[in-house]
């Protein structure tokens, strides 16, 4: 078990995606690597989805 998380780029730097709050999600170490290992266009629908849930929940 991991006693933190790490910021993972939806869109990645590399990639040009933004170094803003909306285009970062917080992941536990072995999710992130499966992110930046698989690549999977589903993961990272299902990130946006959830940052664009939180930002209307949040009223932002």
């Amino acid at each position: 078990m991991f006693d933190y998380l790490e910021v993972h780029h939806i869109v990645w730097l590399a990639n040009d995606g933004p170094d803003t709050i909306d285009n970062v999600a917080a992941l536990c170490p072995n999710c992130h690597r499966r992110m930046h290992s698989l690549n999977s266009k589903g993961d990272i629908s299902r990130l946006k989805a959830r940052r664009q849930q939180d930002k209307i929940s949040s009223g932002s």
